[in-house]
């Protein structure tokens, strides 16, 4: 979820497998932007506009048209990058196409697709609640292991992957596709459920400094 405070994500969506030569995405840009602000990365075009730093990447229709079916099936692919040390989720493509502001559309077909991919799937909520409520679950496992205040930087990465997995289980609950960029959990607001849960979060986890000793308890979600 892109603001003032970060950069802005252009998803530009192509309806075949071939991609999109960056350079002609850069050519494109030239028209809004100083080509000296325009860069190309690991396939990315990134820019600034009146101040605001975007970049621009793709994706393939097709790819997320199969995504879909997939979910509707309740399943999933989790790969591992750089920006999500936890694990990213083959659904952000989906999310991709529910969350984000339309800007242009020539063929109706990103529109088609958003209706192809609501409801959110049942069989899909039900195999992520239970695959990452129970990876929440051995995080606070381990969590309570640490004993040493020196173990810090293993207790951040606890933490760390507690919050991921218990993001998504909290999107799942409120049936909407995960969102685990930068600024997802502000639609918690507009959740169902969202608030229930992070507050009994928050009230049955504590810390106590003078030994070290992590004490917590996985909240309850509720029925869904």
């Amino acid at each position: 979820m892109s603001d003032e405070n970060s950069d802005y994500d252009f998803v530009l969506f192509r309806s075949s497998g071939k991609l999109i030569a960056p350079p002609l995405i850069a050519n494109t840009l030239k028209q809004f932007t100083d080509p000296k602000n325009i860069e190309i990365s690991a396939g990315f075009v990134s820019g600034q506009v009146d101040g605001k730093k975007i970049e621009v990447f793709q994706k393939d229709l097709s790819m997320v048209a199969k995504e879909i079916s997939a979910a509707k099936n309740g399943q999933f692919r989790r790969t591992n990058r750089q920006l999500f040390p936890h694990g990213d989720l083959s659904t952000g493509i989906i999310s991709h196409i529910i969350h984000l502001e339309l800007c242009s559309e020539k063929d109706g077909s990103v529109t088609s697709l958003r209706k192809l991919a609501e409801p959110f799937p049942p069989l899909l909520m039900d195999t992520l609640i239970k695959t990452f409520l129970s990876e929440a679950a051995i995080t606070v496992m381990h969590a309570n292991k640490i004993k040493r205040n020196t173990d810090y930087q293993y207790l951040f990465a606890q933490c760390s992957a507690f919050v991921f997995y218990a993001n998504i289980v909290i999107f799942a609950i409120n049936r909407m596709y995960p969102v685990l960029e930068r600024g997802g959990p502000d639609s918690y607001s507009t959740f169902r459920y969202a608030r229930k849960i992070t507050r009994s979060a928050s009230q049955q986890y504590s810390r106590q400094p003078a030994n070290g000793i992590w004490n917590s308890s996985l909240p309850s979600c509720p029925q869904y």
